[in-house]
């Protein structure tokens, strides 16, 4: 599959088929069971078989309910299995933002649903999840304004509760006040920073432990974005080794040793930050916020 597009298709070809199939069986079943055929016995009815089929007498009703479950029953088996499928397919059009560090491979196959995804009344964290994903693309093509306005329109849409929708939102947040403090935006940053810490804060006690217990990774990047706008270096530098050490992927590498660099720079340890910004430098031709931290720590950067 090249793009989302076809994947889209993929999936509605799949229920369809699986429909037209269901339906056809479900004909050839109740073409052996013709009406002329019925024959009352007592407080049930009873059907024989014609088209040159020879059958026993068989009940009705169960016949005809037990027809129907089995059409609905591969609905739903259709919808899981092409479910899972288009899921990978997503995935390695994500993959190519998060592993290959290609944004514009990662747009090109997001950018025609997005329009689609926009027309929809139902709103859930997939959907969030996909504007996300097209954002963090179009903030490394370096078309930042564009993608926090696209994700500040998603963001105030009304979406189906649930934890999963909560996660998406706090990590939607967390990408803008991220967005705010690389272009040096202090006051943005800390109010996407609130916002996220009060979506954290939503959750139930119990839901909330879980969350914690669970998603590490999400309350760690809201705790380093914490110290960093309370100027607490260390203790920013201190979670930060943490998330270097269990980055999800190699796009989180990158944006996690750019922002080491920016803080031991703040620090005044420029040789420690031009020693983390030489682990990524060589991607700055192609990731807006590697070549964003090169340009602000070029001259600390030893050459």
């Amino acid at each position: 599959m090249k793009n989302y597009t076809n994947y889209i298709i993929f999936k509605r070809t799949t229920i369809l088929a699986v429909i037209l199939a269901e339906v056809f069986l479900f004909l050839i079943a109740f073409l052996t069971l013709p009406f002329p055929a019925i024959e009352p016995s007592g407080n049930r009815i009873y059907v024989r078989g014609r088209l040159g089929i020879s059958m026993e007498p068989v009940e009705f009703w169960p016949t005809l309910i037990s027809s129907i479950f089995f059409i609905f029953l591969g609905l739903i088996v259709a919808a899981v299995i092409s479910g899972i499928i288009t899921g990978k397919i997503y995935r390695k059009i994500e993959n190519r933002l998060c592993i290959n560090c290609d944004p514009q491979g990662c747009i090109d196959g997001l950018s025609e649903p997005i329009e689609r995804l926009a027309r929809k009344k139902a709103r859930d964290y997939t959907i969030l999840d996909t504007y996300i994903c097209a954002s963090t693309a179009l903030i490394e093509l370096g078309d930042g304004e564009r993608a926090v306005e696209m994700l500040l329109r998603e963001l105030s849409k009304k979406y189906v509760k649930s934890l999963a929708t909560m996660d998406s939102k706090l990590r939607a947040e967390l990408l803008l006040a991220e967005y705010y403090l690389a272009v040096n935006d202090m006051e943005k940053a800390e109010k996407y920073v609130d916002r996220a810490d009060e979506t954290l804060n939503k959750y139930t006690e119990g839901h909330k432990r879980y969350y914690i217990k669970n998603r590490p990774d999400m309350v760690r990047r809201l705790n380093i974005l914490q110290h960093c706008l309370a100027w607490e270096y260390d203790e920013a530098l201190e979670l930060l080794n943490q998330r270097l050490d269990n980055c999800a992927n190699k796009l989180d590498y990158v944006h996690t040793t750019c922002l080491m660099a920016a803080v031991y720079s703040r620090m005044g340890d420029k040789a420690t930050a031009g020693r983390y910004l030489e682990r990524v430098e060589e991607l700055q031709g192609r990731l807006w916020s590697v070549a964003e931290t090169v340009k602000a720590l070029k001259p600390v950067n030893p050459q």
